[in-house]
C-alpha cells in the first residue's frame, strides 16, 4: 500500500483504529447490558437508570439532583426528569435541605425501598449472566476504555495538560492482551 502519509501520522492512525474498535464494541455491549436490564426490571415498572438512581438514594445523607448527577456523571436535567417520574411513583420523596431550605434532598419512600429490594435480585441475576451474554473482547474493549483514555496522559484525563500536541495521544498501538 503506497501511504501519503508520513510514518508517525501511521502508528496514530493505527491506534485510533483500535481505540475506535474498543469504542464501538463497548458501545454494543453496554446497549446490550442495558437492554438485559431493562427486560428484567420491565415487572416493577422501573428503567436500569431508575434502578441506579434507587440504589443511589439508599444511603443516610439525602442528596441533591446535583450531587448525584455528578457522581452519576450525568447531565442535572437527565437526573431530575427521571427523579421526577419516581417522585409521581411515589418511589422517592423531596425535601427541604437542612442548611438552605431552597435546595432540595432526596429520599427513598418505604414504597422505594420495597421496590429496589425486589429489583436487587434480578439486576444481581442478570449482572451474572451479562459475563456469559456479551462477548470477552467487548468485555475487554469496555476495560480499554479506562487505558486509553486515563492511562495515557489523555487530555479527556482531568487534570491533564491539553496544550500539548493532541497526536501524542497513542503513539503506539494499544495491546489488548497486556491489558487483561
Amino acid at each position: 500500500m503506497n501511504s501519503i502519509l508520513p510514518k508517525d501520522h501511521i502508528a496514530l492512525l493505527l491506534s485510533a483504529r483500535r481505540s475506535s474498535l474498543d469504542h464501538l464494541l463497548a458501545q454494543h455491549a453496554m446497549r446490550s447490558l442495558a437492554s438485559m436490564l431493562n427486560d428484567a426490571l420491565r415487572s416493577l415498572h422501573i428503567s436500569a437508570a431508575q434502578f441506579c438512581l434507587l440504589s443511589l438514594l439508599y444511603r443516610d445523607n439525602h442528596p441533591t439532583v446535583g450531587e448525584l448527577a455528578d457522581e452519576m456523571q450525568a447531565q442535572p436535567s437527565l437526573v431530575s426528569a427521571q427523579i421526577s417520574i419516581l417522585t409521581r411513583r411515589a418511589l422517592v420523596t423531596s425535601m427541604p435541605g437542612r442548611e438552605d431550605r431552597r435546595s432540595r434532598r432526596l429520599g427513598l419512600t418505604s414504597y422505594g425501598m420495597s421496590v429496589l429490594l425486589d429489583a436487587l435480585p434480578l439486576w444481581l441475576k442478570v449482572s451474572s449472566e451479562a459475563a456469559n451474554i456479551i462477548s470477552t473482547t467487548q468485555l475487554r474493549s469496555i476495560g480499554s476504555l479506562g487505558a486509553t483514555e486515563a492511562n495515557r496522559n489523555s487530555p479527556f484525563a482531568k487534570g491533564t495538560d491539553t496544550s500539548s500536541d493532541p497526536h501524542q495521544l497513542a503513539q503506539e498501538p494499544f495491546d489488548m492482551a497486556s491489558n487483561q
